[in-house]
């Protein structure tokens, strides 16, 4: 039989959720338990919720070493899924993708999107990584330097195709 580990004073530790992209709130509830505290992955920097021994592995890269960085507070809600017009977005920049499109991100700003097949900015990608075929999903990594958001060419974060 499974069941939940109860958190010493808080008991089912229940939680309301947000947006992990926007953070809009959720209409989700999870019981934590005692799983209670952030972790961070000093692999790949991924956070991670668990109790207070750290994570085995991460499910992000093959690293094992993770630091505490804190309890939750009582009524912290935690970022878990996306709300209807993420996921909207998120589907839209797939979509895109999927026709040919480039997916980017940013790694500073957490930014996202895909740039339109056929785009200016696809051919680059697509040719500069020798994947000339649209049906191959690929996508680039940028800097602040780089991104089309902090650079200031978009004016608003966000997953969305260019």
């Amino acid at each position: 039989m499974s069941g939940i580990l109860l958190h010493e004073k808080l008991g089912v530790n229940a939680r309301l959720t947000t947006c992990s992209n926007c953070g809009a709130e959720l209409q989700d509830l999870v019981l934590l338990g005692n799983q209670n505290t952030i972790w961070v992955c000093r692999g790949c920097d991924r956070k991670v919720i668990g109790s207070s021994r750290a994570p085995g592995t991460c499910t992000a890269c093959p690293g094992h070493d993770f630091t505490k960085v804190r309890e939750l507070s009582e009524r912290e809600k935690i970022p878990m899924g996306l709300c209807a017009s993420c996921r909207t977005a998120q589907d839209a920049v797939t979509a895109e993708a999927k026709k040919g499109g480039v997916l980017w991100r940013c790694k500073d700003c957490g930014s996202s999107g895909a740039f339109k097949a056929g785009s200016e900015p696809a051919k680059y990608f697509r040719e500069l990584l020798k994947k000339p075929d649209p049906k191959q999903v690929v996508g680039v990594e940028f800097n602040r330097d780089q991104c089309p958001v902090c650079s200031g060419e978009l004016a608003e974060t966000g997953p969305k195709p260019l």
